[in-house]
């Protein structure tokens, strides 16, 4: 697993390490020797002693925090949080609640928190008759906390911008947790404990051998470094360690300070006897031509082999000094022409993108269209059902109704005879009277005998009718009941069927609806391209004077507009930055192998120490509190470098999400006070961030947690689009695919998960077996490289269960991994602290890269 190593105090005083790699060499201050004597360092150590406890300042974790969980938490913590404050760490305590920041390093009487324990503003809290037994704050108590914000509210988790207080990692610290390549492929970055090394590459397979101590910044954190990322230009590295995040500029030259009397001296000295290249490169006279083309200026190594001219058409180029022939030629900027192949980048996958949606778009309405026929057939046959029920419920009602009727006329018959029964009985019993009317009652009688045998024949003709009544009943009910099934069958299937169609509909306006603004983002982005075309069309070499250095590496041009350009001799191309002068100068003379002088017509005179380095510009943490929870795990800038996102969080407690946005990063320094904080999010995930990536276009970001979760943030609204879920450990690593259309996370459950970003869904696991620490895509293609934990890096396919390919060699785990950009080169470092180049066509190791 990934170490979680700390620095350690330093004990034996103030040590101070200026923080600059260059090709010319690695500055570092030493601390001064002591001249007290033993007496002055009893009464140092006498001293330091007697004040210990009066200068220890007050951290939180281990003063504040206690109080704060014993009388403040149970009302203040994250799941309730009473008037949006929780106070269980210092970053959501720095962040406030609902009556704003809680602490004022500013006006310290001013802090809420102050304001609150003191009753000073209603209620004190905690408040008096509170039910989970928190009592008020005593005197010493809030004179603590008082005393916390005066010194600057200090806390582990935000530590202060004074590094100077820790030493070096030890010697068994040193994995290397972080790795990345430039943009333009010409610099390796990576982290040994502390350490940074920037590495500048010329040939992947010299790079074990051409490693110097110049390459590397001792102590570049006072913690290990768990994160590098660098900006699309190239010019600008971020590294990340315990509660700070630090930005690295690329120089090309560097202002040293001048010494006028040595100056006078020098300049007298050369009078005498001048060395090779030191005239003024503007005292020609005669006008030099080529091929009909007019030299502006040229100059030629000290060495005499190697020409540099620049003609009217403005081309810097480079000649063999002895058979003339053409080495090599520059007529843009660096800077420009990396830019150009990402906005051709950008423009490319734009179009793709809005080919892929329009042809989704298309299928989408072609389901909408067998959705309505659908409809339509469902209809009508619900229609048929409907028609067919109700027929068979009239046949069915004309039977029963003749049922009924027969079975109503078979009981008035019935009736009847039952009557005349009872009337013959009646008449028969009247005859035995004496004084009866027997004619008259014999009459009676046949009449009733006769009126019986006819309701008897017609209750027999009745009876035999109802019979086959009740049967065609029986027969008419069961057809009417399969009728009425059919029915609700096809009113299902028509329901069904209609809702299909409204989730056709609604996909096919969804898609449209991202559809509708895309032509204009890719009329923005082939505005953008053709602006950078422009600018490369447009773009103009001028030198009013130009040498090279002592050592033929370097050409520098004093150009028009009084700035300095330059270039590196082999291959030729300008480095870093244009710098601007302040000053006005118009010659120019190499001094010794890497420094140039500039004069002027006004006695100004300047010192340039020539050669890339990386310098540190500025660093965010302590001067920007609540911005970075513990360790900062991850970083990455997006597309076009004016954002940096930060994941970093509190293990086991929160994931922290800090978005800053740069803006068009000046020339000059970045300041800290020159970034804004656009989104600053401690408790993003549940755990710490452990992966940070912008989407190829700039539009999303991925984040990945031990919380074994996957977010996508959108960036222009700043709210989560998708969670992704499916991991069962830790998700230590997140990389796009060039075309933004699919993730790759990696996991301490040993797999490699693939999700179709627009659908949501794991596409494909790619089982390992070991953790798998880091991920990358390469290049363009549906490769992807991985660390793992077992000393390799695995290769796969992203749409195949398929390895394609296994580099060894690492003799211990692996932590980082990253490859070049022209997808030909594979590198990774691990607990060795040692990075390994491999070509990925073939797997075999190129370089492996020892401190010297």
């Amino acid at each position: 697993m990934i170490s979680n190593a700390r620095s350690v105090r330093r004990a034996n005083g103030d040590q101070s390490n200026s923080q600059r790699v260059s090709d010319g060499g690695t500055r570092r201050e030493e601390p001064a020797a002591s001249a007290g004597g033993s007496l002055g360092v009893f009464l140092l150590v006498a001293l330091m002693v007697s004040n210990s406890i009066a200068d220890e300042p007050t951290v939180f974790e281990d003063s504040i925090a206690p109080m704060l969980r014993q009388n403040c938490v149970a009302c203040h913590f994250a799941k309730k949080s009473e008037g949006g404050l929780n106070l269980e760490n210092f970053a959501s305590l720095s962040r406030g609640g609902d009556s704003g920041p809680s602490i004022d390093l500013n006006e310290v009487d001013k802090s809420i928190l102050l304001d609150r324990i003191t009753g000073h503003v209603e209620p004190i809290m905690p408040p008096v008759d509170n039910t989970v037994g928190a009592k008020p704050l005593t005197s010493d108590q809030i004179a603590l906390v008082k005393r916390w914000i005066t010194q600057g509210a200090v806390s582990k988790a935000s530590p202060t911008t004074n590094k100077d207080s820790h030493q070096p990692l030890p010697a068994n610290i040193q994995s290397s947790y972080a790795i990345a390549v430039s943009p333009d492929g010409e610099w390796l970055f990576f982290s040994r404990g502390n350490d940074l090394i920037f590495q500048p590459v010329v040939d992947w397979s010299q790079l074990g051998s051409a490693l110097s101590p110049q390459s590397i910044v001792l102590d570049a954190h006072s913690d290990s470094c768990f994160a590098l990322a660098v900006s699309p230009d190239g010019q600008r590295v971020a590294s990340g360690s315990s509660g700070e995040v630090k930005l690295w500029r690329r120089r090309a030259a560097r202002l040293l300070p001048v010494d006028k009397e040595a100056l006078k001296l020098d300049v007298n000295s050369s009078n005498s006897k001048a060395p090779p290249n030191t005239k003024p490169t503007n005292e020609s006279k005669k006008q030099l031509t080529l091929d009909g083309v007019a030299i502006l200026r040229f100059t030629a190594s000290q060495d005499g082999s190697l020409l540099a001219s620049l003609d009217q058409q403005q081309r810097l180029q480079l000649w063999n000094a002895h058979d003339a022939s053409l080495v090599q030629e520059q007529m843009s900027d660096q800077r420009l022409t990396t830019e150009l192949a990402r906005r051709e980048r950008d423009v490319e996958r734009q179009k793709r993108k809005l080919e892929r949606w329009n042809t989704k778009l298309v299928e989408l309405k072609a389901v909408v269209e067998k959705e309505a026929t659908a409809v339509a057939t469902a209809q009508k046959n619900h229609e048929t059902s409907a028609s067919e029920w109700e027929k068979k419920k009239e046949e069915l009602q004309v039977v029963v109704t003749a049922v009924a009727e027969l079975e109503k006329s078979i009981l008035s018959i019935q009736a009847a005879i039952e009557a005349a029964k009872q009337q013959s009985t009646e008449l028969a019993e009247k005859q035995k009277l004496e004084n009866a009317d027997l004619e008259k009652l014999q009459l009676a009688a046949t009449g009733t005998l006769a009126l019986i045998e006819l309701g008897s024949q017609k209750l027999a003709e009745l009876t035999a009718q109802l019979e086959p009544k009740k049967k065609s009943a029986t027969e008419l009910q069961t057809l009417e009941t399969a009728a009425k099934a059919k029915f609700e069958e096809t009113r299902s299937i028509l329901q069904q069927s209609q809702e299909s169609h409204q989730l056709a509909i609604k996909a096919a306006e969804q898609k449209q609806a991202l559809i509708e603004p895309e032509p204009k983002k890719l009329e923005s982005l082939d505005a953008e391209l053709a602006r950078c075309k422009k600018a490369i069309a447009e773009f103009k070499l001028s030198s009013k004077a130009m040498v090279f250095t002592g050592d033929n590496k370097y050409i520098v041009s004093l150009n028009d507009q009084n700035q300095l350009d330059v270039f590196k001799s082999q291959p030729l191309q300008r480095i870093a930055m244009t710098i601007p002068l302040e000053g006005a100068f118009d010659r120019m003379v190499s001094i010794g192998d890497r420094e140039v002088r500039l004069s002027g017509p006004a006695e100004d005179v300047q010192h340039w120490s020539i050669g890339t380095s990386w310098e540190l510009e500025c660093t965010f943490g302590a001067e920007m509190p609540g911005m970075i929870s513990d360790r900062v795990n991850a970083l990455a800038f997006n597309n076009d470098g004016t954002r940096l996102a930060i994941g970093s969080g509190i293990g086991s407690r929160s994931g922290h999400l800090t978005i800053l946005e740069l803006g068009n990063l000046p020339s000059s320094n970045l300041l800290p006070t020159d970034v804004r904080i656009e989104l600053s999010e401690p408790e993003f995930h549940s755990d710490t961030i452990l992966g940070i990536a912008y989407s190829p276009d700039g539009r999303s970001i991925a984040t990945c947690s031990a919380d074994k979760m996957i977010k996508i943030i959108d960036v222009e609204s700043l709210k989560t689009i998708r969670n992704l879920e499916g991991h069962t450990h830790h998700v230590l690593a997140v990389a796009w695919q060039e075309d933004g259309l699919y993730l790759s996370t990696t996991s301490g459950d040993g797999s490699i998960k693939v999700w179709d970003v627009e659908s949501g869904e794991s596409t494909r696991t790619l089982n390992v077996g070991k953790e798998l620490t880091a991920v990358s895509f390469v290049g363009t293609t549906n490769h992807v490289v991985s660390a793992v934990i077992d000393n390799t890096v695995r290769m796969h396919d992203i749409h195949s269960n398929d390895q394609v390919r296994q580099f060894n060699e690492a003799q211990n785990a692996l932590y980082s991994v990253a490859v070049s950009p022209d997808g030909r080169i594979v590198v990774a470092s691990g607990q060795e602290g040692i990075p390994r180049a491999w070509k990925i066509d073939d797997g075999k190791l190129v370089a492996e890269i020892k401190m010297p």
